[in-house]
């Protein structure tokens, strides 16, 4: 439920705009993220042609899968070949997982950071609910206290017509 339909334009557009600047480095995270895994599956695939990467040689080094800890004691063994088409296809796949995660630790963000609008927007809704309680009150106290002075001098004009209040 949103307390934005009963806010006023001038509140409203404040609100959009403060809820768009929380949300820019989000959409910004999540931008470089993707373009940074389709750049990166294009030179797993060996792609020449990848925008942005002036220098792929950055992205090439000597170091592969296979040179991995784990893997010292097999190096040198006749299953190499075997291995190295392995750890290619484990390195795609954990590119792939890590920017799904950097893409949904991004959107935990954004939805904490709704929810916390969403109970900044209750709480809103039960001060204004007591704030037009409490108004209600006060005019039937004013009522009240209006209503024994009227009945006063009705009753004084009543009996003694002669005094004019």
């Amino acid at each position: 439920m949103s307390l934005i339909g009963i806010l006023p334009d001038d509140e409203k557009e404040k609100h959009n705009t403060w809820f768009k600047a929380k949300m820019i480095p989000n959409d910004e995270l999540i931008a470089y993220v993707k373009k940074w895994v389709s750049d990166a599956e294009l030179i797993l695939k060996g792609d020449d042609d990848v925008d942005g990467v002036e220098n792929k040689s950055n992205y090439e080094d000597d170091v592969n899968p296979d040179d991995s800890v784990s893997n010292v004691a097999s190096k040198h063994s006749s299953r190499k070949s075997t291995q190295s088409g392995k750890s290619s296809t484990t390195s795609s796949a954990r590119v792939k997982a890590e920017a799904e995660r950097a893409g949904l630790l991004a959107q935990a963000a954004a939805l904490q950071e709704m929810h916390a609008l969403e109970e900044q927007e209750q709480q809103l809704k039960r001060k204004r609910q007591q704030l037009e309680l409490e108004a209600k009150l006060a005019a039937s106290a004013a009522k009240l206290a209006v209503e024994p002075n009227r009945n006063a001098a009705w009753m004084v004009e009543e009996q003694m017509p002669y005094l004019k209040l």
